[in-house]
């Protein structure tokens, strides 16, 4: 169960990190807002 756990969190700080790459490649409003909403969902 645990390893369950830490293989989740992991697999959302890659797509943190995925969404930073982006973030910076393309700095346009819709994106950031897009960003910011797959974040908090995340979170």
């Amino acid at each position: 169960m645990r390893e369950g756990m830490t293989f989740s969190i992991r697999c959302d700080y890659e797509g943190v990190a995925f969404f930073a790459v982006a973030y910076r490649k393309r700095p346009s409003t819709q994106t950031q807002d897009r960003i910011l909403n797959e974040i908090t969902r995340l979170f």
